[in-house]
């Protein structure tokens, strides 16, 4: 009987310790973190790379809609810039003469991934245009 309780405590030992091997080298089993690792930072590219272009556009959008602004100003008032050009347009013959009043906005947008500029063929600028048309020319 003696025998017995023995090697019951030696299973019930043995146990335990293979249950604390087995907790041990869980925890210093890391393969989870390389792979997290080889995840993580193509997809921090693409999100930058992402917000790049939701901001180049935003930045385009906005100049767009002041260059246009600027235009129909410009041509109400009569002022015009030396960067500006006019076209007349002398419709069918008649009497009234009309001009195209074209101004052109250039303006920088902000960088988030630094090597990205070198990839981009007119670097990190915005260039739009904004049309108006001049009722009456004197």
């Amino acid at each position: 009987m003696n025998t017995k309780k023995i090697r019951n405590n030696r299973s019930l030992f043995g146990m335990v310790r293979a249950n604390a091997n087995r907790a041990v080298k869980g925890v210093k089993d890391e393969r989870g973190s390389v792979e997290s690792a080889l995840v993580l930072i193509p997809l921090l590219i693409l999100f930058l790379v992402t917000m790049q272009i939701g901001v180049a556009i935003n930045f385009r959008n906005i100049d767009r809609t002041f260059a246009q602004s600027e235009a129909s100003e410009r041509a109400i008032s009569g002022q015009f810039t030396s960067g500006d050009r006019v076209m007349e347009v002398n419709p069918f013959g008649t009497f009234n003469s009309l001009g195209i009043l074209i101004t052109r906005k250039i303006s920088s947008i902000p960088i988030l991934i630094p090597f990205i500029g070198s990839f981009i063929n007119r670097g990190h600028r915005s260039d739009v245009t904004g049309i108006a048309v001049i009722e009456t020319l004197t």
